[in-house]
């Protein structure tokens, strides 16, 4: 009777442990629903620009160009995630990505109105302070 009771009480903990494992992995997943590791360069790109095009009033061919250059930006920052993937020093990889978002930044800025160009640069600062408003750093309020 014990033999067959220990049994029953380790299958269950097996089966537990297994189920709590799972639903980390999907938790995991789930709270990651937003992450760019989910989307393709495309998705983002395209979900980037049109942000853009909403909060700066671009029109069709600035659109364009801006997802252009934002898909360019997401297909080096593949490479460069891929290049380092191994790497337990990530300071030249987090180097190589400042650069490419700095550039990217760049050609963005020549395509813009003098208007257009200083709403971005104030959305760049309040992403660069508060945190971007789709990841939720910085955004924690004393209450």
């Amino acid at each position: 009777m014990k033999k067959i009771l220990s049994t029953v009480i380790f299958s269950a903990f097996i089966a537990f442990t297994s189920f709590a494992q799972n639903q980390g992995q999907h938790q995991g997943h789930q709270h990651n629903g937003g992450g760019h590791e989910q989307k393709t360069p495309e998705e983002r790109a395209e979900a980037h620009a049109q942000r853009l095009t909403k909060e700066l009033s671009l029109t069709a061919d600035q659109t364009g160009q801006v997802k252009t250059i934002i898909l360019t930006q997401e297909q080096k920052a593949e490479e460069i995630r891929a290049k380092y993937k191994t790497a337990t020093d990530k300071k030249a990889e987090h180097q190589e990505m400042e650069a490419l978002k700095t550039s990217s930044e760049g050609e963005i800025e020549k395509i813009l109105t003098a208007d257009q160009l200083t709403k971005y640069k104030e959305l760049k600062n309040k992403q660069h302070n508060h945190g971007s408003p789709n990841n939720g750093k910085g955004q924690k309020h004393n209450k």
